[in-house]
């Protein structure tokens, strides 16, 4: 990374040296400011071969094309360099994130008992477990290495908008995490979805495992989506990265079973969503199932029509309606997307 940051310092260089040397000889200070501002699009290149000496705009604007077309070679080595520590990034993000919750949730509990949470593990983990095995084995990485090829093509709206990088980095997990807002509100309205998606809803102590309960079948179908957005936008690397730790950060402490002083939880609440937020969601009341989709940003609701309040004091029955309050075995979450009717 460090050499990609030099050469991206030695092409603006060598550009500044011919606008100074070329200066005394435009007509008027407006050529000088268009070719200035031609330098702001300078975000990495590699400058070889190239004459210092060279007098007159048309070597500026020489300059300016060549760096420009070394960014794509530059640009597609970062995201390949970025590419290889992906899953150790991810892997990373969400170990710290799982260690942070945990300690709150022993710190700050909100309902549960030491015993329950237990109890919940024994079902939530081995099924992430056995989800993990199974993308694994099917996809891998393979969202990380299509995002490489896709930003190799020059395929996506990013490519066509010529975004300056930063600002692709930064709309990444805005994008992403609108398409998971509208994803989940999908899960909701189609009956083939709802099966998978209720063996989330199944868990009737909310905790931290929670986020990991998830049938294989349903992140298999997720993944497809995040493929297409890929596609259509030309995510780079480096906003997938920062996307899947703030999402498995904030995945986390939703389902976590931490209280918030009521007054911190409201504030926080109009900006992310909040673990009292998530848990109404949770409701076996299909009215009330039907609201929260957000996963990041609570905004989304906000804007969709679907944010209802919540404060962690409200009770809220969870699990599929007619479960009742009873535990799923493991082998009975596996199989629930195989019942006439995905409910207990």
């Amino acid at each position: 990374m460090f050499c990609v940051f030099a050469k991206w310092r030695h092409c603006r260089r060598v550009l500044a040296v011919h606008l100074s040397r070329t200066s005394d000889t435009m007509d008027n200070t407006a050529s000088v400011t268009q070719v200035a501002d031609g330098i702001t699009f300078l975000r990495s290149g590699v400058v070889l071969g190239h004459s210092a000496t060279e007098t007159g705009m048309m070597s500026a604007a020489r300059h300016l094309n060549w760096c420009r077309g070394q960014e794509r070679i530059v640009g597609v080595a970062v995201e390949v360099e970025l590419a290889e520590s992906f899953q150790f990034y991810k892997g990373a993000g969400i170990l710290a994130s799982l260690l942070l919750v945990l300690v709150f949730q022993l710190l700050l509990p909100n309902r549960l008992s030491l015993r329950s949470l237990v109890s919940n593990w024994t079902v939530n983990v081995p099924l992430a477990l056995i989800a993990t095995v199974f993308l694994s084995l099917l996809c891998g990485a393979c969202v990380c290495i299509w995002a490489v090829t896709v930003r190799e093509r020059g395929v996506g709206v990013f490519e066509a908008a010529a975004l300056p990088y930063w600002m692709q980095v930064a709309a990444t997990p805005l994008i992403l995490d609108l398409v998971a807002y509208l994803w989940h509100r999908a899960n909701y309205r189609s009956p083939l979805l709802w099966r998978f998606h209720a063996v989330h809803h199944s868990d009737v102590h909310l905790d931290a495992s929670t986020a990991f309960r998830f049938h294989p079948g349903e992140l298999l179908m997720s993944l497809g989506v995040r493929l297409v957005v890929v596609t259509a936008t030309g995510l780079p690397i480096l906003g997938l990265i920062v996307f899947e730790v703030m999402y498995g950060l904030v995945n986390l402490f939703v389902h976590s079973d931490i209280r918030i002083a009521d007054g911190l939880e409201r504030r926080l609440g109009w900006l992310v969503v909040t673990p009292s937020l998530h848990r109404v969601h949770h409701s076996e009341d299909p009215e009330l199932y039907n609201r929260n989709f957000g996963a990041i940003l609570s905004g989304w609701d906000r804007f969709g029509w679907t944010f209802l309040g919540n404060d962690a004091d409200s009770p809220v029955t969870l699990g599929l309606p007619g479960q009742h309050g009873r535990a799923l075995m493991l082998w009975e979450a596996l199989r629930l997307p195989l019942q006439r009717r995905p409910n207990v």
